[in-house]
């Protein structure tokens, strides 16, 4: 008697899982090739290697550039170790400025001075002093990154809101009528091994 419970009992148990078996077989996959691009014979563009202006006459000029570190600027000082090699190389110096107190007597002496992704925003008197620099003849370097921005979330809603370093230049810019977006441009043709970096060939002077 045990042992014919035994096997209705097995049987109970076997038989819906071979039922559902048999209900959605459709016989062994069949594993279908999937065509993959042949990147071993894909050749990305790179950038040059070496000393671009070694064999070039560098022209050799003075002047002092300023580069702003006063306004909690998004950058690292190995990412214009390549501008800043340029630099010295024409015999230009290049000098930080860490506290605003001291922009309008630094720019007194300076040739240039270059903001990088500003993360906090210039005011109106530094704007008049910036403004003054270069109507008398002083240069304005401006750069900003579209992956550069804060991002702040609201404690309550949990909503979060992307500030982007050009709401923070063009304030700066608009003093010389211009402007910029938070995005990029693009050259898919001719670039500098990646088509976020483009070449710029010829420039046209503004003020």
């Amino acid at each position: 008697m045990k042992k014919n419970l035994y096997w209705i009992a097995l049987a109970a148990f076997i038989i819906p899982i071979l039922a559902r078996g048999l209900m959605f077989y459709r016989g062994f996959p069949n594993q279908r090739k999937v065509a993959t691009p042949d990147y071993q014979a894909f050749i990305s563009s790179q950038p040059p290697i070496g000393d671009i202006a070694l064999n070039k006459n560098i022209e050799q000029t003075s002047g002092v550039i300023l580069f702003d570190l006063a306004h909690a600027n998004q950058y690292q000082p190995a990412d214009v170790k390549s501008l800043q090699e340029a630099i010295e190389k024409r015999g230009g110096k290049v000098e930080s400025i860490s506290d605003a107190t001291s922009l309008e007597y630094k720019l007194k002496y300076a040739s240039t001075l270059t903001v990088i992704s500003p993360s906090t925003a210039f005011s109106a008197d530094e704007i008049r002093i910036i403004k003054a620099f270069v109507q008398r003849g002083g240069r304005l370097l401006v750069f900003t990154d579209a992956t550069h921005g804060l991002v702040y979330t609201d404690f309550f809603s949990g909503s979060t809101i992307s500030y982007p370093d050009t709401n923070l230049v063009n304030p700066l810019l608009t003093a010389f009528d211009i402007s910029v977006n938070n995005d990029y441009l693009y050259n898919i043709e001719e670039h500098e091994g990646n088509f976020r970096n483009i070449y710029f060939e010829s420039f046209e002077k503004m003020i």
